[in-house]
């Protein structure tokens, strides 16, 4: 009888040791999320183990809202600093590339690319004046050629080289519609006589125009500079038109 004794004796203890451990160590709505499958094992403390397993549940609930702060679709890069008040309806556009008559000799690059086309662009879709560069776009897949598009604007008079050592390249971007994302990466690539590094770049292009600017130093063969390179990247299928304006170099 003793014997028998000790044994009940050991097996309730060991079940109090499961609901008790269960409930004061890690509480089951924060474990799992729902309170059903906790209150089973709970219920091997008697008419307490029902009442935990009704607790679970509703303290998931609660956490379960709360967890959706944290999956926002809003975009941080869309709160970049723009030119969005800049008065565009100005005419005195003194860039060395301010679009206003032409597309100032900008060309595709040949072969298979993203950009479809380009044009003057007009008003709204200018920083200044009455026109820009229009660039349509057309991104397929997520490497390869499709996926970046090029358009070559020269500098130099027939090809010649230009030393734009020590001066500042600015340009001014925009895309319609706005991609709001770091995916649309914007570049300007110089093309120089000892190679074509990327001098000025933007990660995110929005509806309004953002202004970028780089120095170009001696290191990158700005020297011997004979053509500016515009290079857009997209890995996510944007289908748009890009417009580039009052591109300077002083």
């Amino acid at each position: 009888m003793r014997f028998l004794r000790l044994i009940l004796s050991t097996t309730l203890a060991g079940s109090c040791l499961v609901g008790c451990a269960n409930r004061g160590m890690i509480a089951p709505s924060e474990e799992t999320g729902t309170g059903g499958g906790s209150g089973g094992t709970a219920a091997l403390g008697g008419s307490g183990g029902s009442a935990t397993g009704g607790k679970g549940g509703g303290s998931a609930g609660g956490k379960g809202g709360g967890a959706g702060s944290g999956g926002s679709n809003v975009d941080a890069s869309c709160s970049l600093v723009t030119d969005a008040l800049f008065d565009h309806s100005t005419t005195s556009c003194g860039a060395m590339f301010n679009f206003e008559a032409s597309t100032q000799g900008a060309i595709l690059l040949a072969g298979t690319q993203a950009f479809t086309s380009v044009s003057k662009g007009t008003t709204p879709h200018t920083y200044c004046g009455t026109g820009s560069l229009a660039i349509s776009a057309t991104f397929v897949g997520n490497g390869g050629a499709t996926s970046r598009g090029v358009v070559n604007i020269p500098l130099g008079v027939d090809g010649g080289y230009v030393d734009l050592s020590g001066k500042t390249l600015t340009a001014h971007v925009a895309a319609s519609p706005a991609a709001c994302g770091e995916d649309l990466r914007f570049k300007i690539i110089l093309t120089t006589a000892t190679g074509s590094p990327a001098v000025l770049s933007v990660n995110a292009l929005t509806s309004n125009f953002t202004t970028a600017s780089a120095l170009l130093g001696t290191d990158a063969g700005a020297q011997a500079s004979n053509s500016l390179s515009i290079e857009v990247f997209s890995i996510s299928g944007y289908t748009g038109t890009i417009y580039v304006d009052e591109i300077d170099i002083r």
